[in-house]
């Protein structure tokens, strides 16, 4: 009975992280710009970031998977807030936002899993 449930479950998994985009900002080394990457599995659709407060947008069309879009800024970022919004193939929303600190800690989680399980968000 172990073998079997452990099989289901590993399969239950599977359709869970099927299809799943990851957006990611943060910012380069030297704080003169905004890297944007895709830590998913599947390509990432109608990307929008937004950096508050310094009025900075970008509009993606899609980002395939462990692929990164690196944008140079004007001046250095001290600290700010970026927001992304995507869409995934099947047309399913996702918003996420990061604290962007040139300093200060960042919100990498040490603790993630590897792909998301049991909906982690």
């Amino acid at each position: 009975m172990v073998i079997p449930g452990a099989l289901a479950m590993s399969v239950f998994i599977m359709q869970e992280t099927r299809n799943l985009p990851d957006i990611t900002i943060r910012l380069r080394e030297d704080a003169k710009g905004v890297v944007i990457v895709n830590q998913g599995n599947a390509a990432a659709y109608k990307i929008r970031v937004a950096i508050v407060p310094l009025n900075i947008e970008y509009k993606l069309e899609t980002l395939a998977p462990d692929t990164l879009f690196e944008s140079p800024t004007e001046s250095m970022i001290n600290e700010a807030k970026g927001i992304v919004e995507f869409e995934n193939a099947e047309g399913a929303r996702y918003t996420r936002t990061y604290s962007l600190s040139a300093l200060g800690k960042t919100e990498e989680d040490l603790l993630k899993p590897l792909f998301p399980i049991f909906k982690w968000k």
